[in-house]
């Protein structure tokens, strides 16, 4: 990771989300030709909110799954910075999906942790586990995707 994206993470946001996650997801369900076009993930076949993976007595829900028209899929994990565990939980809960979709979909999908802010933190602690765990950030129309 350069030293630039990196320096651009530990900025102060110019907007602060006010709002509960619930509402965040609608925002980026609405945008998300815009950011999968942005983040190079393909172009989007089909989203589904709150999408529940059925796997034996066991039903978690995702918060966007994402199928794109090459094949793959993305799962994208919506939180606001309204806890300090917000980012273990996180963390957690994208592993467990990304492992239970492996099963449902025959291959990995790429995971997404969406958030109004990327604390230093959560990238750290990713970076240095090598967690195949993107990070994607959005306040007010600005984008920051690693």
């Amino acid at each position: 990771m350069s030293k630039t994206i990196i320096q651009e993470l530990l900025k102060p946001t110019e907007f602060k989300y006010i709002g509960a996650e619930k509402e965040f997801e609608d925002y980026l369900y609405k945008s998300i030709d815009e950011v999968a076009f942005y983040c190079g993930w393909g172009k989007v076949k089909r989203i589904e909110k709150q999408y529940i993976l059925k796997y034996g007595k066991k039903k978690p829900r995702v918060d966007l799954m994402v199928w794109h028209n090459d094949g793959s899929g993305t799962i994208i994990e919506c939180k606001i910075e309204n806890s300090n565990h917000w980012m273990l939980s996180a963390i957690g809960q994208s592993l467990f999906y990304r492992n239970i979709a492996k099963h449902l979909l025959g291959q990995f999908p790429r995971i997404v942790i969406a958030a109004d802010s990327i604390p230093t933190e959560l990238y750290s602690v990713i970076a240095e586990y090598k967690l195949p765990i993107k990070l994607l950030q959005m306040d007010n129309g600005k984008i920051i995707y690693v």
